[in-house]
């Protein structure tokens, strides 16, 4: 009976030897970590019976968590089972690839934005030359006057102005000046347009359009830096 007693506290020991070998160490844990690629987001914090798998700084984008109300990455406790500890380190990796994959893919439409506003910004500059250039000329060649007006409407078109508001000129609508004087079959050099030599630039609109386009310059530039 004695011989049998020590045989199961031999083999109760060795059974427990063996549950403690089952343990995983930091090294073997930082191991596994390397294996399923998250060595380039992860550090580990030991504590007393599990170990903290924390993101690096650099990759404080993955918003995954294991356990929504903690910081951590991951908790494993340092008797899990290495099918969980896989299992864990699986789920992990997942989640940071689509995690990794949504940022590329806002960074993508990022990129798209930009190239977008810049097409913008090239467009109100050229606009905001031909203002400038009406602003600062001889105003009283109606010639002048009358082609300007064309290139700001022409520009416009590719903007959100209207022909209302894209309109500087005084002694002609905006309605009479695109129906009549830009089209090609009426009278194309202005013979019976009598008030032809009247035109002049609504100065206050024309001041108030630059500076308009000076702020949507300014505004689209936040975007492209």
């Amino acid at each position: 009976m004695m011989a049998t007693d020590r045989t199961i506290s031999h083999d109760f020991i060795a059974f427990c030897n063996t549950e403690r070998n089952t343990m995983i160490t930091k090294t073997e844990l930082e191991e596994l970590i390397r294996e399923h690629g998250l060595a380039p987001y992860v550090y580990i914090k030991s504590e007393k019976e599990q170990f903290k798998i924390k993101l690096m700084s650099h990759a404080n984008y993955i918003k995954w968590r294991e356990n929504p109300h903690q910081t951590a990455l991951l908790t494993i406790a340092k008797d899990t089972n290495h099918k969980n500890i896989i299992k864990k380190l699986n789920q992990a990796k997942r989640m940071i690839d689509q995690e990794r994959l949504r940022v590329y893919d806002g960074l993508t439409d990022l990129y798209k934005l930009i190239l977008e506003k810049r097409r913008l910004k090239e467009h109100y500059e050229k606009l905001l030359t031909v203002l400038a250039q009406v602003r600062d000329s001889d105003q009283s060649n109606p010639w002048f006057l009358v082609f300007a007006q064309n290139q700001i409407y022409s520009l416009t078109q590719q903007l959100n102005i209207t022909n209302a508001e894209a309109h500087i000129l005084k002694g002609i609508s905006g309605h009479r000046y695109r129906s009549d004087i830009f089209n090609p079959m009426c009278d194309p050099l202005l013979a019976k347009h009598h008030t032809f030599h009247k035109i002049s630039v609504d100065k206050t609109k024309l001041n108030r359009f630059i500076q308009f386009v000076k702020n949507e310059i300014t505004e689209i530039e936040q975007y492209t830096r």
